[in-house]
């Protein structure tokens, strides 16, 4: 959801594409190349029209690796820095056609398409923070000075507001400020489309700052924790300190690999410690910070929410938690992580170069489907029943594997391939894809 961007164009200010919609030369006699590797995935049912490949492409426009997009809402997003700014570029996603062209000033960092509201969100440049931690080591901490606002359908700036992005969630964009050990010093909340400041609240310096899912079921708090682990719980409708204790913390140690998180889980918090032995996960109750459970693990881990389950994730097993009692429902061995697709599903998968891709039910931890995935997970924008696998081929390189996963059954199917240079640069949607090709950004139509 956060990129970079920029594109001068799509063939509509560069060369133009076909208007037929034809691929050009360079992209034929890839084509050509690797003819006998298509054969095989391209004889796969015809979703597409009779004569029309499974795979095929659009349109394309230039592109550099100085550039980014996002696809969202049928749209695609590009940014390039300039010497005195950044233009945004919105163009189609099916046909290419310019929507709007937009300079701002300043450097851009990122950007994000914002799931309610109609806002695009674009971060200042960084501003670079010198950081020492426990264990000695050192660290340049990034953060992004100042937030633009732009309207998504036509590009207008909406407002522009100093400070670095917290959360976004509902009708509201959290912003924190922070001190020169990259310590957070104040929350203040702002309209997502009007700017207009909600609350602001100067806070005692926070090392971590957790923030509820936006459309999560939980109550809408805020929770910050201090470097010797005071935690502090706020009203995000109006900023009001709620109530905080003090919790056992362990200090960030980057170098060591150890430290504290915090994750809001619905009415719950989880609050995460990696020594030297393993983790430690402890429930408290997000309106008391009384403690409910802990669990442990016997190296790193990750928790998270995935629906009836809490998914701790340590690398190599995935164990869904009971989230009431922190007991252990069921366990998936081989698996490095879990990620929620909702409607009661899982995507999980294991620590390949190229990662298996496995549908699970959350409740059980049962496997959907044979669990022959392969790639990496293009995340669309709305839930449509099915997702993209993208992944290297090795011979001939320059080409990547695209692949179907339908969400309900785990079935995965082949589709064919399409042009990308060294490193996987893609974004899209169950349907499209685009995706940098060396110097082009490529949008291609997927069955």
């Amino acid at each position: 959801m956060i990129e970079l961007g920029d594109v001068s164009g799509t063939g509509r200010d560069g060369p133009e594409p076909d208007p037929a919609g034809r691929p050009a030369p360079r992209s034929i006699r890839r084509r050509l190349a690797v003819a006998v590797a298509l054969a095989g995935v391209l004889l796969l049912g015809a979703a597409a029209p009779p004569g029309v490949p499974l795979v095929h492409e659009l349109w394309w426009a230039p592109f550099d690796d100085e550039s980014s997009m996002t696809v969202r809402n049928g749209t695609v997003y590009v940014q390039k820095a300039t010497t005195d700014g950044s233009v945004m570029t919105a163009y189609d996603l099916v046909t290419g056609d310019r929507r709007w062209k937009r300079a701002t000033t300043g450097q851009a960092s990122w950007m994000a398409v914002t799931g309610a509201g109609g806002v695009l969100l674009i971060a200042g440049a960084p501003v670079s923070t010198n950081v020492s931690y426990g264990d000695g080591s050192l660290a340049v901490q990034l953060s992004a000075s100042e937030l633009t606002a732009l309207d998504e359908a036509t590009g207008e700036p909406l407002w522009r507001a100093e400070g670095e992005m917290q959360a976004v969630s509902g009708d509201t964009v959290l912003l924190g400020d922070q001190d020169e050990a990259g310590h957070l010093t104040a929350l203040r909340s702002i309209g997502l489309r009007t700017g207009s400041p909600r609350w602001e609240r100067r806070i005692t310096p926070a090392e971590v700052i957790a923030t509820p899912d936006d459309g999560g079921d939980g109550p809408e708090r805020i929770v910050t924790a201090t470097a010797d682990g005071r935690v502090t719980v706020f009203d995000a409708v109006d900023g009001t300190p709620l109530l905080a204790r003090r919790v056992s913390w362990i200090e960030r140690q980057p170098g060591e690999g150890l430290g504290t998180i915090l994750r809001i889980a619905g009415d719950k918090l989880l609050v995460t410690r990696t020594d030297r032995r393993g983790g430690t996960i402890t429930a408290y109750r997000l309106d008391t910070l009384d403690e409910l459970w802990n669990t442990s693990a016997n190296r790193q881990a990750v928790v998270q929410p995935c629906g009836p389950v809490l998914c701790l994730s340590n690398g190599g097993e995935v164990d869904g938690i009971d989230p009431a009692t922190g007991a252990l429902r069921w366990r998936g061995a081989g698996w490095a992580g879990a990620e929620s697709l909702g409607g009661g599903r899982l995507l999980a998968y294991d620590n390949g170069q190229e990662p298996h891709q496995t549908l699970l039910d959350a409740a059980t931890g049962r496997p959907i489907g044979a669990g022959d995935g392969v790639g990496y997970p293009i995340w669309p924008d709305a839930a449509t029943g099915a997702l993209l696998l993208v992944r290297a081929l090795a011979e001939p390189g320059g080409r990547t594997v695209v692949t179907r996963l339908d969400l309900t059954t785990g079935r995965a199917d082949p589709m064919g391939t399409v042009g990308t240079a060294e490193g996987i640069n893609c974004r899209g949607t169950d349907r499209y894809l685009a995706c940098q090709d060396d110097d082009r950004l490529i949008v291609t139509a997927v069955g």
